[in-house]
């Protein structure tokens, strides 16, 4: 039997934000995979290149390029997006309650985080922790949206001790991309990936040495091909939700699991380090007070 739409949802959305990224042959395979999401789990490489007359790197290559180190991953992440009904993204109505939909707004963006925590590669995580932990120096590359999203995380990481740059305007974002060392890391947050000054300046940023981690939507944008780790997020498509505003949720949950394990690693570095830690923001917090109450 042939699985329903909503069965498969978030993995029928991610091939279909990522087609036109795909190759001709590619296609191929997405058009089959789409209509035979429950015949997938099943079958081997093999049996699938069969069935769609193409080669068994062809369909590694397409795992490949929606995100998955190959077809034991896709499979692992199909089994595990399929969502319980009260998680189906329902249509907004005309007649719909203010909590209905603040219940639909919930589901849609549960479910782009769900399949955020599905698409992040473990061992990706692990070097952006560790590289972050030993970097002399963070530059942050973002702009629009996503530069909103990247203030918490500077926020956070001036908070654990780590000398961070962040600058909203590109003509200075590239100067500083220019001055950057071995050692350094260049943070970049981009949903689409297609950002021409983010693109430049974490080439720019690379070429000059330092590590280049990004947040990023899209496999094989532009930006991508540029980074020496990459941090996916899950993707979500709905008339009536902000997509912007759902990319900058999710971003915010890479970012939190970062802060998360920069913390812990630290704390296993330095026994003291959480008291510091937490003297530290104690001190911030009372210096803003006395700073409100004497403008007051």
């Amino acid at each position: 039997m042939k699985a329903k739409e909503t069965d498969y949802s978030p993995a029928i959305k991610r091939i279909q934000l990522h087609y036109d990224l795909l190759s001709s042959q590619e296609r191929s395979v997405a058009d089959y995979v789409i209509q035979n999401l429950d015949k997938i789990l099943e079958m081997s490489v093999f049996e699938i290149a069969t069935e769609v007359g193409v080669s068994n790197s062809t369909i590694v290559r397409f795992c490949r390029s929606i995100g998955f180190d190959g077809i034991t991953g896709f499979r692992s992440y199909l089994k595990k997006s399929e969502f319980p009904l009260s998680e189906q993204v329902m249509p907004l109505d005309p007649d719909d309650s203010i909590t209905a939909i603040a219940n639909k707004a919930y589901a849609y963006n549960m479910n782009a985080i769900k399949e955020t925590l599905l698409v992040l590669n473990k061992d990706a995580l692990e070097q952006a922790v560790n590289a972050l932990s030993e970097a002399n120096k963070v530059l942050f590359i973002t702009a629009g949206g996503s530069f909103g999203s990247s203030l918490c995380f500077y926020d956070a990481l001036l908070y654990l001790g780590i000398e961070c740059i962040s600058v909203s305007d590109p003509f200075f974002q590239a100067i500083n991309s220019k001055l950057i060392k071995p050692g350094d890391v260049a943070f970049g947050v981009s949903y689409s990936g297609r950002n021409h000054s983010i693109v430049e300046n974490m080439k720019v940023a690379r070429e000059a040495g330092a590590r280049t981690i990004s947040i990023v939507g899209f496999v094989g944008s532009p930006l991508t091909k540029h980074l020496d780790i990459a941090l996916y997020t899950g993707m979500s498509e709905q008339l009536f939700f902000n997509e912007s505003i759902t990319a900058r949720l999710c971003e915010l949950y890479v970012m939190s699991i970062l802060y998360s394990g920069i913390l812990l690693r630290r704390s296993r570095d330095d026994k003291d380090f959480y008291n510091k830690h937490n003297k530290m923001m104690d001190f911030v917090q009372k210096a803003a007070f006395e700073k409100n109450r004497k403008e007051e």
